[in-house]
Protein backbone atom coordinates (compact mmCIF):
# COMPACT_ATOMS: atom_id res chain seq x y z
CA UNK A 1 0.00 0.00 0.00
CA UNK A 2 2.91 2.34 0.68
CA UNK A 3 4.17 1.65 -2.85
CA UNK A 4 0.72 2.36 -4.32
CA UNK A 5 0.39 5.63 -2.39
CA UNK A 6 3.87 6.83 -3.35
CA UNK A 7 3.28 5.83 -6.96
CA UNK A 8 -0.01 7.72 -7.19
CA UNK A 9 1.51 10.76 -5.48
CA UNK A 10 4.36 10.88 -8.00
CA UNK A 11 1.98 10.29 -10.91
CA UNK A 12 -0.29 13.11 -9.82
CA UNK A 13 2.73 15.39 -9.34
CA UNK A 14 3.54 14.59 -12.97
CA UNK A 15 0.08 15.70 -14.08
CA UNK A 16 -1.87 12.41 -13.96
CA UNK A 17 -5.62 12.73 -13.47
CA UNK A 18 -7.66 9.56 -13.72
CA UNK A 19 -10.66 11.25 -15.33
CA UNK A 20 -8.41 12.86 -17.99
CA UNK A 21 -6.41 9.72 -18.83
CA UNK A 22 -7.32 6.98 -21.27
CA UNK A 23 -9.33 3.98 -20.10
CA UNK A 24 -6.57 1.59 -21.17
CA UNK A 25 -3.88 3.48 -19.24
CA UNK A 26 -6.06 3.43 -16.13
CA UNK A 27 -6.58 -0.32 -16.54
CA UNK A 28 -2.87 -0.87 -17.03
CA UNK A 29 -2.17 1.14 -13.86
CA UNK A 30 -4.76 -0.92 -11.96
CA UNK A 31 -3.05 -4.14 -13.14
CA UNK A 32 0.36 -2.83 -12.07
CA UNK A 33 -1.02 -2.09 -8.60
CA UNK A 34 -2.79 -5.45 -8.34
CA UNK A 35 -6.29 -3.99 -8.45
CA UNK A 36 -7.22 -5.68 -11.74
CA UNK A 37 -6.20 -8.82 -13.60
CA UNK A 38 -5.29 -9.18 -17.24
CA UNK A 39 -7.75 -11.05 -19.41
CA UNK A 40 -6.57 -14.22 -21.16
CA UNK A 41 -4.82 -13.59 -24.47
CA UNK A 42 -5.56 -16.04 -27.29
CA UNK A 43 -2.40 -15.18 -29.25
CA UNK A 44 0.15 -18.03 -29.50
CA UNK A 45 2.85 -15.46 -28.56
CA UNK A 46 1.04 -12.86 -26.38
CA UNK A 47 2.52 -9.52 -25.37
CA UNK A 48 4.43 -10.20 -22.13
CA UNK A 49 6.31 -7.06 -21.08
CA UNK A 50 8.21 -7.20 -17.78
CA UNK A 51 7.77 -3.60 -16.61
CA UNK A 52 4.38 -2.32 -17.77
CA UNK A 53 1.51 -3.74 -19.84
CA UNK A 54 -0.85 -1.35 -21.62
CA UNK A 55 -4.08 -3.18 -22.55
CA UNK A 56 -5.74 -2.96 -25.97
CA UNK A 57 -2.53 -2.21 -27.89
CA UNK A 58 -2.46 -3.38 -31.52
CA UNK A 59 -0.88 -6.80 -31.91
CA UNK A 60 1.75 -6.45 -34.65
CA UNK A 61 5.05 -8.33 -34.32
CA UNK A 62 6.57 -6.09 -37.03
CA UNK A 63 5.08 -2.61 -37.46
CA UNK A 64 4.51 -1.64 -41.14
CA UNK A 65 7.48 0.53 -42.16
CA UNK A 66 5.35 2.52 -44.61
CA UNK A 67 3.39 3.82 -41.59
CA UNK A 68 6.55 5.19 -39.95
CA UNK A 69 7.44 8.43 -41.79
CA UNK A 70 11.04 8.58 -40.52
CA UNK A 71 12.16 5.15 -41.77
CA UNK A 72 13.30 6.30 -45.23
CA UNK A 73 15.51 9.01 -43.71
CA UNK A 74 17.20 6.52 -41.39
CA UNK A 75 17.72 4.03 -44.21
CA UNK A 76 19.26 6.75 -46.41
CA UNK A 77 21.92 7.35 -43.74
CA UNK A 78 23.13 3.71 -43.70
CA UNK A 79 26.48 4.34 -45.42
CA UNK A 80 27.28 7.43 -43.33
CA UNK A 81 26.40 5.63 -40.08
CA UNK A 82 28.49 2.60 -40.95
CA UNK A 83 31.44 4.88 -41.79
CA UNK A 84 31.13 6.58 -38.39
CA UNK A 85 30.97 3.21 -36.66
CA UNK A 86 34.10 2.00 -38.48
CA UNK A 87 36.04 5.18 -37.70
CA UNK A 88 35.08 5.07 -34.04
CA UNK A 89 35.95 1.39 -33.67
CA UNK A 90 39.34 2.03 -35.24
CA UNK A 91 40.10 4.49 -32.43
CA UNK A 92 38.59 2.45 -29.61
CA UNK A 93 39.37 -1.26 -29.60
CA UNK A 94 37.23 -2.11 -26.56
CA UNK A 95 34.07 -0.32 -27.67
CA UNK A 96 31.85 -3.41 -27.46
CA UNK A 97 30.97 -4.99 -24.10
CA UNK A 98 28.59 -7.84 -23.20
CA UNK A 99 25.01 -6.70 -23.56
CA UNK A 100 23.04 -6.45 -20.32
CA UNK A 101 19.40 -5.48 -20.13
CA UNK A 102 18.99 -2.19 -18.28
CA UNK A 103 16.10 0.00 -17.25
CA UNK A 104 13.56 -1.67 -14.99
CA UNK A 105 14.70 -5.23 -15.64
CA UNK A 106 14.45 -7.32 -12.47
CA UNK A 107 16.66 -10.24 -11.40
CA UNK A 108 15.50 -13.52 -12.86
CA UNK A 109 13.65 -11.99 -15.80
CA UNK A 110 16.48 -12.24 -18.31
CA UNK A 111 17.61 -15.72 -19.38
CA UNK A 112 21.10 -16.43 -18.03
CA UNK A 113 22.26 -17.05 -21.60
CA UNK A 114 21.75 -13.32 -22.35
CA UNK A 115 23.90 -12.04 -19.48
CA UNK A 116 27.59 -11.07 -19.61
CA UNK A 117 28.17 -13.10 -22.75
CA UNK A 118 30.68 -12.26 -25.47
CA UNK A 119 28.40 -13.66 -28.20
CA UNK A 120 26.12 -10.60 -27.95
CA UNK A 121 27.89 -7.30 -27.30
CA UNK A 122 26.89 -3.65 -27.49
CA UNK A 123 28.36 -0.16 -27.76
CA UNK A 124 25.93 2.41 -26.33
CA UNK A 125 25.51 5.97 -27.58
CA UNK A 126 22.63 6.39 -25.12
CA UNK A 127 22.00 3.90 -22.31
CA UNK A 128 18.79 4.01 -20.25
CA UNK A 129 18.44 7.70 -21.16
CA UNK A 130 22.06 8.67 -20.36
CA UNK A 131 24.17 9.84 -23.30
CA UNK A 132 27.80 8.85 -23.83
CA UNK A 133 29.25 12.14 -25.10
CA UNK A 134 32.31 10.46 -26.63
CA UNK A 135 30.14 8.18 -28.76
CA UNK A 136 27.76 10.99 -29.71
CA UNK A 137 30.61 13.24 -30.80
CA UNK A 138 32.10 10.39 -32.85
CA UNK A 139 28.78 9.56 -34.54
CA UNK A 140 27.21 12.93 -35.46
CA UNK A 141 24.95 11.43 -38.15
CA UNK A 142 23.33 9.08 -35.62
CA UNK A 143 23.04 11.84 -33.01
CA UNK A 144 21.40 14.25 -35.45
CA UNK A 145 18.98 11.56 -36.67
CA UNK A 146 17.98 10.54 -33.15
CA UNK A 147 17.06 14.16 -32.38
CA UNK A 148 14.38 13.96 -35.09
CA UNK A 149 12.77 10.69 -33.91
CA UNK A 150 10.01 10.02 -31.34
CA UNK A 151 12.41 8.29 -28.93
CA UNK A 152 11.01 7.08 -25.60
CA UNK A 153 12.55 9.74 -23.36
CA UNK A 154 11.93 8.39 -19.84
CA UNK A 155 14.42 9.58 -17.20
CA UNK A 156 16.57 6.76 -15.82
CA UNK A 157 14.97 4.23 -18.14
CA UNK A 158 15.08 5.03 -21.85
CA UNK A 159 15.83 5.52 -24.66
CA UNK A 160 18.76 3.28 -25.48
CA UNK A 161 20.66 3.82 -28.74
CA UNK A 162 23.37 1.27 -29.44
CA UNK A 163 25.38 -0.68 -31.95
CA UNK A 164 24.65 -4.36 -31.34
CA UNK A 165 27.10 -7.05 -32.46
CA UNK A 166 26.27 -10.73 -32.80
CA UNK A 167 29.25 -13.02 -33.27
CA UNK A 168 29.45 -15.77 -35.93
CA UNK A 169 27.26 -18.75 -35.09
CA UNK A 170 25.63 -16.95 -32.14
CA UNK A 171 21.96 -16.87 -31.16
CA UNK A 172 20.03 -14.54 -28.90
CA UNK A 173 17.69 -16.88 -27.05
CA UNK A 174 13.89 -16.30 -27.03
CA UNK A 175 12.93 -13.52 -24.61
CA UNK A 176 10.56 -10.57 -24.15
CA UNK A 177 11.24 -6.91 -23.35
CA UNK A 178 9.98 -4.34 -20.88
CA UNK A 179 7.05 -2.52 -22.53
CA UNK A 180 4.36 -3.09 -25.15
CA UNK A 181 3.93 0.67 -25.74
CA UNK A 182 7.20 1.18 -27.66
CA UNK A 183 8.85 -0.29 -30.73
CA UNK A 184 12.42 -1.55 -30.95
CA UNK A 185 14.03 -0.44 -34.22
CA UNK A 186 16.95 -2.02 -36.10
CA UNK A 187 19.07 -0.50 -38.85
CA UNK A 188 21.30 -3.34 -40.13
CA UNK A 189 24.81 -2.08 -40.98
CA UNK A 190 27.13 -5.09 -41.30
CA UNK A 191 25.11 -8.08 -42.46
CA UNK A 192 26.58 -11.36 -43.68
CA UNK A 193 24.20 -13.96 -45.14
CA UNK A 194 22.34 -16.18 -42.68
CA UNK A 195 21.20 -13.57 -40.12
CA UNK A 196 17.58 -13.41 -39.02
CA UNK A 197 15.01 -12.36 -36.44
CA UNK A 198 11.81 -14.06 -35.28
CA UNK A 199 9.10 -12.06 -33.52
CA UNK A 200 6.11 -14.16 -32.51
CA UNK A 201 5.47 -16.45 -35.48
CA UNK A 202 7.02 -14.05 -38.07
CA UNK A 203 10.57 -14.71 -39.29
CA UNK A 204 12.63 -12.25 -41.35
CA UNK A 205 16.09 -12.23 -42.87
CA UNK A 206 18.28 -9.27 -41.92
CA UNK A 207 19.00 -7.01 -44.92
CA UNK A 208 21.62 -4.25 -44.76
CA UNK A 209 20.04 -0.78 -44.80
CA UNK A 210 16.48 -2.11 -44.35
CA UNK A 211 14.91 -0.79 -41.14
CA UNK A 212 12.33 -2.68 -39.16
CA UNK A 213 10.43 -1.80 -35.99
CA UNK A 214 9.04 -4.57 -33.83
CA UNK A 215 7.12 -5.13 -30.60
CA UNK A 216 9.73 -6.62 -28.27
CA UNK A 217 7.09 -7.50 -25.65
CA UNK A 218 6.32 -10.41 -28.00
CA UNK A 219 8.62 -13.44 -27.67
CA UNK A 220 11.53 -12.98 -30.08
CA UNK A 221 14.98 -14.33 -30.93
CA UNK A 222 17.84 -13.55 -33.32
CA UNK A 223 20.62 -15.56 -34.96
CA UNK A 224 23.80 -15.23 -36.98
CA UNK A 225 24.49 -18.43 -38.91
CA UNK A 226 27.40 -16.90 -40.83
CA UNK A 227 31.17 -16.86 -40.28
CA UNK A 228 31.30 -13.07 -39.72
CA UNK A 229 30.04 -10.48 -37.21
CA UNK A 230 26.58 -8.95 -37.62
CA UNK A 231 26.20 -5.32 -36.46
CA UNK A 232 22.94 -3.36 -36.28
CA UNK A 233 22.01 0.06 -34.88
CA UNK A 234 19.21 -0.30 -32.31
CA UNK A 235 16.95 2.41 -30.86
CA UNK A 236 13.46 2.55 -29.36
CA UNK A 237 10.53 4.82 -30.23
CA UNK A 238 7.06 5.37 -28.87
CA UNK A 239 4.38 3.12 -30.35
CA UNK A 240 2.54 5.25 -32.94
CA UNK A 241 -0.84 4.16 -31.53
CA UNK A 242 -0.31 6.15 -28.31
CA UNK A 243 -1.83 9.57 -27.68
CA UNK A 244 0.28 12.44 -26.32
CA UNK A 245 -1.55 12.10 -23.00
CA UNK A 246 -0.70 8.39 -22.82
CA UNK A 247 2.96 9.12 -23.52
CA UNK A 248 2.98 11.64 -20.67
CA UNK A 249 1.22 9.26 -18.27
CA UNK A 250 3.50 6.32 -19.13
CA UNK A 251 6.57 8.57 -18.74
CA UNK A 252 5.38 9.78 -15.31
CA UNK A 253 4.58 6.22 -14.26
CA UNK A 254 7.90 4.68 -15.27
CA UNK A 255 9.93 7.60 -13.89
CA UNK A 256 8.07 7.13 -10.60
CA UNK A 257 8.73 3.38 -10.55
CA UNK A 258 12.37 3.94 -11.53
CA UNK A 259 12.79 6.49 -8.73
Amino acid sequence: EVFQTQLLDRLQAGGYRRDASSARFNRGLDMLMGKAEREDDAQPFPQKPHAFYLPDMPYQPFYPSEELPWVKEVEAATDAIEAELSAFLASRAQAFAPYIHGGLELPGQTPDTLKDHDNWTAAFLIRDGAEDSEWSAGCPTVSALMDTLPLTAIKGFSPSVLFSKLKPGARIDPHTGLLNCRLICHLPLVVPAGCGLRVGDERRDVVRGEVWAFDDSINHEAWNNSADDRIVLIFDVWHPDLTEQERRDITSLLEAVSA
